[in-house]
């Protein structure tokens, strides 16, 4: 995964062509919270996907024990199994305020808007 990362920025920086285009997703969480909070999105959305990794890991420990309680080992080595999560997470949320920060500062003519519905 962090092969792709680095290929993929390798990429994009060195091999293509031309503007590099992202789409943004405007009135979801992520841009909201992007708008509230700024610089802070960073921290914050790190927090908030720690918290919902080490949730994914509780359950996951508490399915496998069938709801029995649960032994610290065996959280331990789940949490150790999908630490790759962790970072695939702290790439999107990085990437995510990477993408919006160059939207809000692109020039207005240079954004295209996609209409959906």
């Amino acid at each position: 995964m962090l092969a792709y990362i680095i290929g993929s920025g390798v990429y994009r920086w060195a091999l293509r062509r031309g503007a590099i285009s992202d789409t943004v997703t405007l009135g979801g969480f992520n841009n909201r919270m992007y708008l509230r909070y700024g610089r802070l999105y960073i921290p914050l959305g790190f927090a908030v996907n720690f918290i919902a990794f080490w949730a994914l890991v509780l359950l996951l420990t508490l399915i496998a024990n069938d709801f029995k309680v649960v032994p610290l080992g065996d959280v331990v080595d789940i949490f150790t199994t999908l630490a790759w999560l962790i970072i695939l997470q702290l790439y999107k949320v990085w990437k995510s305020y990477v993408d919006f920060y160059e939207f809000y500062r692109s020039p207005e003519a240079s954004r295209k808007f996609i209409d959906w519905y």
